[in-house]
């Protein structure tokens, strides 16, 4: 007999485990429903909590659970709900579900991925032995949420929508949830549009490139696991929050005719879930200990934006209003502009996007504030965007500043030392 630990709330999830594990070895194979509210799940990013279900929308978000099993490979289910909405009239042959990619990892070695689709609500995971009895396993979001870029692109009022559920894991009863490992001590939040969040990364040859870009497909050539804020996090061994949107600006969004838009960062950057306004972020529940910020590129796309001097207000004003959400913990802010600047011909933006970080230090006396130009020679993912290889070269860039508004060790030298 299949045994849940939470009774009737997870019929559903027994069932499904039936199917999984097989009705006929259900007599010899038992397994537990471990809820999403499990004390022994270890949650990293903007996340929302109800009741027995967790809610999350950002990419990079991720759920990480303790397991001591038998060394021999083990079978998983994780119980993931994608979220449906009412296609916009302003984009009528929009799919009107939402499709996800996850890395599965096991002590921070992938193993497999889940691709989430509509219908679906159990996705089963073999791991391979290990050993040890014991293993980490992290379900990791690699991509960002579809339909929001398609929102702030195609000026959507932005209605809200549903964001995407977790439910929890079914493990076989020859497993035990074990304590995870403490969290790390160093923190980075990131905000940022495409680039942070490695949208076309993977897209190389020109089949991909002209794939890229179509609605359902563009996630397969997106990883944020690739990305150089994952990458500069990892290096650092940091935990960190990113909240980033594909053509999201300051003032204005990509592919719009507008000089402004209304519905550009500002009105996500405050939300626990992208989809929706509520609820709001908790900023006294986590702070980073560096905020990383890279935007304006969509701001001056098409070779169209505002004037200077009103991107310097309103950015300045954005920074300003995120940094005193703070109320005075954030000890450090990173302004940067770029890489595609150079090769998109636009608009020079960048010694504004400089004054900018000076009007932000300006404002904060005791927040240390620097700025930074990226660069890099050619861009090789989707739309002009950098490459795997390209966000390689922007974590190298980025490490060494974040090593001098920290005062923690440049792991890119440590590493160059040990070759």
């Amino acid at each position: 007999m299949i045994r849940s630990i939470i009774g009737s709330m997870a019929v559903r999830h027994i069932l499904a485990a039936i199917a999984f594990f097989g009705a006929a070895a259900a007599a010899e194979i038992e397994s537990q429903f471990m809820p999403a509210d499990s004390a022994h799940f270890l949650y990293t990013g903007r996340v929302a909590k109800e009741g027995s279900q967790v809610r999350w929308e950002w990419p990079g978000v991720k759920v990480g659970v303790g397991l001591n099993c038998p060394p021999a490979g083990v079978k998983l289910l994780v119980h993931i709900d994608v979220p449906t909405w009412r296609p916009s009239p302003l984009v009528p042959l929009s799919p009107s579900q939402e499709r996800s990619r996850y890395t599965v990892l096991v002590n921070g070695t992938e193993v497999a991925s889940i691709n989430t689709d509509f219908g679906t609500s159990a996705y089963s995971i073999s791991l391979p032995a290990a050993a040890s009895g014991e293993r980490f396993i992290e379900i990791f979001k690699k991509v960002e949420r579809m339909s929001i870029v398609v929102s702030t692109m195609w000026l959507d009022p932005v209605r809200p929508q549903p964001a995407t559920i977790f439910n929890g894991i079914t493990i076989p009863e020859a497993c035990s949830p074990v304590p995870p490992p403490q969290r790390p001590t160093r923190r980075l939040e990131f905000i940022g549009d495409s680039i942070t969040c490695g949208f076309g990364n993977l897209a190389y040859t020109l089949a991909d490139k002209a794939m890229c870009n179509v609605e359902n497909k563009w996630p397969a050539f997106e990883n944020f696991g690739l990305s150089f804020a994952n990458l500069c996090a990892e290096a650092f061994k940091a935990e960190h929050h990113t909240q980033c949107i594909s053509g999201i600006g300051v003032t204005r969004n990509a592919a719009t005719l507008e000089q402004t838009t209304p519905y550009n960062f500002s009105h996500y950057v405050h939300r626990t879930l992208s989809s929706l306004p509520d609820p709001e972020w908790n900023y006294t529940s986590w702070t980073p200990d560096l905020a990383i910020v890279n935007l304006g590129t969509n701001d001056y796309d098409l070779k169209r934006g505002p004037r200077f001097e009103f991107f310097e207000q309103h950015y300045t004003s954005f920074l300003v209003d995120y940094v005193s959400k703070y109320n005075g913990r954030l000890p450090a802010l990173l302004v940067t502009c770029g890489p595609m600047v150079s090769h998109l011909v636009l608009p020079h933006y960048c010694p504004t996007a400089k004054k900018v970080a000076s009007n932000v230090a300006a404002k904060f006396p005791s927040l240390k504030v620097k700025y930074a130009d990226l660069h890099l020679d050619s861009l090789g993912g989707c739309d002009l965007h950098p490459d795997a290889p390209g966000h390689q070269l922007l974590h190298q860039s980025i490490c060494p500043h974040i090593s001098d508004l920290t005062n923690w060790d440049n792991p890119l030298e440590s590493f160059s030392l040990l070759v």
